[in-house]
């Protein structure tokens, strides 16, 4: 009686009293997100449960390594690289704790050239690791989400100690391995828009970009070796986000993975209008621009490129809809195009990264 009192207080304090939906999943949201925020995200894991995929695009098989391509297929995927995902104001840098100072780990000495090339080939310690950023999904000045067990578990690789991540009501993880599998959400996943774009939070074409996102943010929990953790690379000259930390310069890498899973939402999405089907297609665009990889190293991004072509496509089918919801990226999109440049065939075999984590054959010193 005395709760239900108190929760007729007022309509805020009634809203905190109503029940989160069921979570259909093994991802523990712990208790560090919001409750708002874990009433949208079960929501869009109950989404996606939902769906029915009429329609399979190729590369999700490839990239996702895949038999088949089912709501329940995907979610063992994902609960397999995402174990827990924290609020905003998790802090990495207090969570970390020292377990073990002397832990043999599986290719020791070998990291990402990226990860060489930021930290000067140098054992950089904590600092320095969460300095350079390699991870956070952003969106010019606001963080999407982040992998930070990925970097808890990149901190003990080059200390050669075995560190845990301290989590509030969760305790005390070890991260014996990328697929430790903590998700931090940032101030962009829930952000009112995003890219230029107004986002209804609640809205089919926001609970796929959501779902994408998780999905990029699954696979910084894979690798070994040159592949640890699928660390982004630096944007070259000419691109949207040159100088960001913000590509990739692989096939089967974060910005992949989330293109392949906007896509195949987007494609059997029934509750989206044609305007946000479109605006769909930008942000899957804008994955796969994000992909630098070619056979002949970074890809130029001075030339009008087939994925240049099929993002000037969207912008103008956008503007043709409503001149209204055309996002900001689309506007160099506009402008009168240049003569496309044909790629010529090559063998991308070095571009497919070896996605086996590191981690399940430790032993101690």
């Amino acid at each position: 009686m005395k709760k239900l009192f108190l929760c007729l207080l007022s309509a805020a304090v009634l809203a905190g009293c109503e029940e989160l939906p069921k979570n259909p999943t093994s991802v523990q949201l712990t208790a560090s997100v919001p409750s708002k925020q874990q009433r949208l995200l079960l929501g869009d894991f109950n989404y996606f449960q939902s769906q029915n995929f009429t329609q399979v695009p190729d590369a999700v098989k490839k990239v996702l390594e895949l038999k088949d391509v089912t709501p329940a297929s995907l979610q063992a995927w994902l609960e397999d690289r995402v174990k827990y995902v924290v609020g905003e104001d998790y802090k990495l840098e207090s969570g970390v704790t020292l377990m073990d100072r002397f832990w043999q780990y599986e290719n020791p000495g070998v990291f990402p050239d990226v990860v060489r090339r930021k930290l000067g080939g140098r054992i950089p310690g904590l600092n320095p690791i969460l300095e350079s950023s390699f991870f956070p999904e952003t969106s010019r000045v606001m963080t999407v989400m982040s992998n930070v067990g990925s970097v808890a578990y990149l901190i003990g690789k080059v200390e050669g100690s075995l560190f845990g991540m301290e989590i509030p009501g969760v305790g005390n993880l070890p991260a014996k391995s990328p697929r430790i599998g903590v998700i931090q959400v940032g101030e962009g996943l829930f952000a009112a828009s995003l890219k230029g774009r107004d986002l209804e939070k609640e809205a089919a074409a926001t609970r796929i970009f959501r779902l994408a996102t998780l999905f990029h943010e699954a696979r910084h929990s894979d690798g070994n070796g040159k592949s640890l953790v699928f660390a982004h690379e630096e944007c070259p000259l000419g691109h949207d986000f040159a100088g960001y930390n913000a590509c990739d310069n692989n096939l089967n890498g974060p910005y992949k993975v989330g293109g392949v899973m906007n896509k195949l939402l987007a494609k059997n999405c029934v509750a989206c209008s044609p305007g946000d089907a479109e605006i769909l297609r930008v942000f899957q665009a804008d994955e796969e621009s994000r992909v630098i990889w070619t056979a002949a190293g970074v890809r130029a991004t001075s030339d009008e490129s087939q994925l240049d072509g099929a993002m000037r496509e969207t912008c103008e089918a956008l503007q043709r809809i409503d001149p209204n919801i055309v996002p900001d990226m689309c506007e160099k999109y506009l402008k009168p195009a240049a003569s496309p440049v044909a790629a010529p065939a090559a063998d991308d075999s070095a571009g497919w990264w070896d996605a086996r984590p590191e981690g399940m054959g430790l032993f101690r010193r």
